[in-house]
């Protein structure tokens, strides 16, 4: 990853009057958006005040290079991956500049069943061998599918691995550039890492598929991060540089999302009609339609385990 174009970028210094924060297409990430007021820029929410005031930008950038591009070029001081995303890029950064070393400093989320692995008339791991499975590029899901196969006892080259760009469709792709899509497309792919709304439509709501509402026939579950509940940590990193020079704004934002995300957790538990109505806005945001709370709700109560 070191060698990405993305690490071409001149180093820039970080905005002291507009800050933007990065979000990724996960529920947990519905806790950002909700300590910036619900809104995607703020001057006055909560995260905005702990940030010193400046106007805060909240940006869905699931294109982790992108994320990297800009993090180097000071438009934003944070990066928002799993732990395994910030890993993969840190040892570039720090090469690049010791001030660009990111530093962990608040975990969102563990993923308990909202990231897994769809097979196509597979059943086990193993059966994978020889065929070909579709993951974003430097996405989420490099750390599990590592596992997955390392698990099953299959090496380097034994599976073909096919990036895209995308984690999730939400509408304006036409379903071409992420798993689920390629999925759908190309009946060479045995199978695809995803996110739990794919999980379930490819699956037919966790069974196998049929060829119906967006399933795949003969696609099923191989493996959801249920089993493997400690395998995907969602995480924002800081640039050690600015976290050097403004860690009492890094403290505060941590202690603004974190009790975001210990709110979330009691609402969670029995969803008031007020709750239902804050989460439609999330809904829109990571679903695509706001009439999807639902299965929001479902996303970020029972298939993720918020870290707060």
């Amino acid at each position: 990853f070191s060698s990405n174009p993305a690490f071409g970028v001149a180093k820039g210094p970080v905005s002291s009057v507009a800050i933007q924060v990065p979000i990724i297409t996960w529920a947990a990430d519905g806790t950002t958006v909700a300590a910036n007021d619900g809104g995607m820029i703020s001057t006055t929410s909560k995260l905005a005040v702990a940030l010193g005031g400046a106007a805060t930008s909240i940006v869905l950038q699931d294109d982790f290079e992108k994320q990297v591009t800009d993090y180097i070029s000071g438009k934003s001081p944070f990066l928002r991956g799993t732990l395994g995303m910030i890993n993969l890029a840190a040892e570039g950064l720090t090469e690049k500049d010791p001030g660009l070393e990111p530093v962990v400093f608040c975990q969102l989320s563990w993923s308990t069943g909202a990231d897994g692995f769809v097979g196509r008339n597979v059943r086990k791991v193993n059966e994978l061998k020889g065929k070909t499975i579709v993951v974003q590029k430097n996405g989420p899901h490099i750390d599990l599918v590592r596992t997955l196969l390392q698990s099953a006892g299959l090496k380097s080259g034994e599976v073909t691995i096919k990036y895209v760009r995308d984690i999730m469709d939400i509408g304006e792709g036409g379903g071409v550039n992420d798993p689920a899509g390629a999925m759908r497309r190309d009946p060479s792919v045995a199978g695809a890492a995803c996110i739990y709304p794919d999980i379930m439509a490819l699956t037919r709501d966790g069974k196998v598929g049929d060829g119906t509402q967006g399933s795949v026939i003969g696609a099923r579950p191989i493996l959801t991060t249920k089993a493997a509940s400690r395998v995907i940590a969602d995480v924002y990193a800081v640039r050690s540089d600015w976290f050097e020079s403004n860690s009492g704004k890094v403290v505060k934002m941590r202690e603004v999302l974190l009790a975001e995300q210990e709110r979330f957790q009691k609402e969670l538990k029995k969803p008031s009609a007020a709750f239902r109505s804050e989460c439609r806005p999330l809904a829109k945001i990571f679903l695509g339609d706001e009439k999807l709370v639902e299965d929001y709700l479902a996303w970020a109560g029972s298939d993720s385990q918020l870290a707060g």
